[in-house]
């Protein structure tokens, strides 16, 4: 679908996130992104007291971008060393920024969303247990690709977010895998209702979500393509944080349906959802 930068606006306006301070960053945001490359994916947690915006696109037209943004919102020597050095490394066909607002604040990095080998994507994530634990894991289970890297630059929680290709062609297998991947991190599973629903989903394609901070894990979870009705009524209900009005208000601007992909996540403070719109 194709939304423009109004409408985006708009929809942050009637979010709980309504403050002046919070829309004038997304315009300065928004402004700066090319308008002739590139895709825009907005993010949503369960209460939309935090709303994620990504854009990305080809390298020639996005890393000036990406350091002119990051640079100006302070991000340190070392990140945006870190990012070149990932630029390099990773060869990626796209890079891009990220921008977050939250009831927390306002943060933001940088990410690339392509296919990278594992091996070379969690060197940019903080080295801890967590991150050494992740790695035994996608040894054992064939692991070699990651879908997306992202990385926060606030200079006081650094983390990287490894977004884990789950590999094979049988719901059954890779949902078992993804378990696996929760468990070698020390995140919990989720309870019955919500397993059985993502059981009965039966979706392919699954990928692993791992945040990893600088003191260890920060979250976990699966990200489901395509959701069905049910399965986002199952984790809405037993979400530790939802608002139903929220979400009609911000879907009703956006003129959403379902989402393109769902991401069910442990937290330290308990079942969060993430509802990810391609705009």
């Amino acid at each position: 679908m194709s939304v423009d930068h109004a409408t985006l606006l708009e929809a942050i306006a009637a979010s709980p996130l309504a403050d002046h301070d919070a829309i004038e960053v997304v315009e300065g945001w928004l402004a700066m992104q090319p308008t002739h490359s590139g895709h825009i994916v907005a993010a949503t947690s369960g209460d939309v007291k935090r709303i994620t915006l990504y854009s990305a696109g080809p390298p020639e037209d996005f890393v000036p971008v990406v350091g002119g943004f990051l640079a100006e919102g302070g991000a340190s020597e070392s990140e945006l060393s870190m990012l070149a050095s990932a630029g390099e490394g990773l060869d990626a066909s796209q890079v891009g920024s990220w921008l977050e607002l939250s009831d927390q604040g306002v943060d933001a990095g940088w990410y690339f969303p392509v296919n990278m080998p594992f091996a070379k994507a969690r060197n940019f994530a903080p080295a801890n247990p967590v991150n050494d634990a992740l790695t035994q894991w996608a040894r054992r289970s064939a692991i070699q690709d990651c879908a997306q890297l992202r990385r926060s630059v606030d200079p006081d929680q650094p983390a990287g977010e490894l977004t884990i290709v789950i590999p094979g062609d049988d719901a059954g297998h890779e949902l078992a895998l993804v378990q696996q991947g929760f468990k070698s991190v020390g995140a919990p599973w989720f309870n019955r209702e919500v397993d059985a629903a993502i059981k009965r989903a039966g979706s392919v394609d699954l990928l692993l979500c791992v945040v990893v901070g600088k003191a260890g894990l920060n979250a976990c979870g699966v990200l489901i393509p395509e959701p069905n009705e049910e399965l986002l009524e199952t984790v809405a209900k037993h979400a530790t944080r939802y608002d139903l009005d929220a979400i009609d208000d911000f879907d009703a601007t956006l003129d959403l349906d379902l989402p393109g992909m769902l991401g069910c996540f442990q937290y330290p403070w308990g079942l969060g959802m993430e509802r990810f719109f391609p705009l």
